[in-house]
């Protein structure tokens, strides 16, 4: 990645981690506290690195705030389903409360085009990401990850647990 470029991502991905930040501390008083042993379920609907585009994900641990939320720390294994996905999950480093982790798709999972699920080993997790051109200067899509349910059902349950 080329330095201009990498740099206007990760400013693109300050921007969304803000935007979140703002949505989840509208929200968080109205959220009960969580037990430190809960994980968070999140789905990136679409996201490519085909095409002349590319992606970039930004996942939030907001444990650290002064709602009476404990803390929590933990990694989160990618699960890729799509075109040219890769052969295995892919796990980001430990991401500490109050710290973010980015990325973009043709760092982690060239030539992908599909989705993404992120089982994170902490709740409270938040996502964003965004599609753009492959200079991110014509364009960019930006759409907050959804926070799916622990368990949808049984063996879905179960396939994320591990």
């Amino acid at each position: 990645m080329r330095p201009m470029r990498k740099s206007l991502v990760f400013t693109l991905l300050g921007l969304a981690s803000m935007a979140t930040g703002l949505f989840v501390s509208q929200r968080a008083s109205a959220q009960p506290p969580f037990r430190s042993n809960q994980r968070t379920f999140l789905l990136f609907s679409y996201v490519t690195n085909q095409n002349g585009q590319d992606t970039g994900l930004e996942i939030a641990n907001t444990t650290l705030d002064p709602y009476g939320t404990s803390s929590a720390s933990g990694a989160c294994t990618l699960l890729f389903y799509g075109q040219n996905a890769p052969g295995a999950p892919v796990n980001t480093p430990m991401i500490s409360a109050g710290t973010t982790y980015a990325t973009s798709l043709s760092v982690i999972a060239p030539h992908f085009q599909g989705y993404i699920i992120a089982n994170c080993g902490f709740p409270l997790a938040h996502g964003v990401s965004f599609v753009s051109d492959s200079t991110a200067q014509q364009y960019a899509a930006f759409t907050q990850a959804m926070v799916l349910p622990p368990s949808r059902n049984t063996s879905f349950g179960e396939q994320l647990a591990h």
